[in-house]
């Protein structure tokens, strides 16, 4: 089962993570006064029935809400972004991510091979992010590693995450193009249906978004040039 907590749950107060073909909302961060004033709840939202009553698995999920609830989402989206920061330096297409862990980063990650020479697919900001954990060894509870990336992750890294154990996910700026977080884990097999997995959106979201309208202005950035994502971003 998979939450989404976070800036998704106002958009029908206008949340500006609305992707192509959803209802429109006012303008970018008309609400902005609002988020800021209610995203401390966000993470301390859990789903109850309608009597009231709450179960254990619900209980221990509302335990680790409030924990999360208590972290400094912007610190480390921040950090995140200054990953994200150098990569475009670099040339590459500025995904930037961190690994937290009792309130601290373990790892960090940025987007590889981006540019035409030796390009590729896999060294995505959360795969290279990912195996920097692993290398680090056993020890670590990944059910409580949060991931914070700048962009939201496509369906290989999301996959890739969730399979290592990571359960928490929270990114800045939506991927209208190849985003994954949204695969309904409920209508697949029983190894990814019994999974759960929390995704919080819109975290320095304007600050993202920033540093992919740089990205796509230059024009010797041939990567995703013309793309849905160029285009969505580059509109709003």
């Amino acid at each position: 089962m998979m939450r989404f907590l976070g800036y998704p749950s106002l958009r029908a107060v206008g949340c500006p993570s609305q992707r192509p073909g959803e209802t429109s909302g006012p303008p970018e961060w008309a609400n902005r006064k609002l988020f800021e004033a209610v995203r401390p709840i966000f993470c301390d939202l859990v789903s109850e029935p309608v009597d009231g009553s709450i179960t254990s698995h619900q209980k221990a999920r509302r335990g680790y809400a409030k924990v999360s609830s208590q972290m400094n989402h912007e610190r480390f989206m921040e950090e995140a972004l200054e990953a994200a920061r150098q990569a475009l330096i670099m040339g590459e297409f500025p995904v930037g991510c961190v690994m937290v862990y009792e309130d601290q980063v373990l790892v960090t990650g940025a987007r590889h091979h981006s540019a035409p020479q030796g390009q590729n697919e896999l060294d995505h900001a959360e795969m290279v992010a990912l195996r920097r954990l692993i290398d680090l060894g056993e020890g670590i509870d990944r059910a409580k590693v949060t991931l914070f990336s700048t962009l939201e992750p496509c369906l290989m890294c999301y996959a890739a995450l969730i399979i290592n154990g990571i359960r928490h996910i929270i990114y800045a700026y939506e991927d209208v193009l190849g985003g994954g977080t949204g695969l309904d884990l409920t209508s697949l097999n029983p190894f990814y249906r019994e999974m759960e997995v929390t995704v919080v959106s819109g975290v320095l979201r304007h600050e993202s978004l920033a540093l992919f309208k740089q990205f796509f202005s230059d024009s010797n950035n041939e990567y995703l040039r013309d793309s849905l994502l160029a285009t969505y971003t580059m509109s709003v």
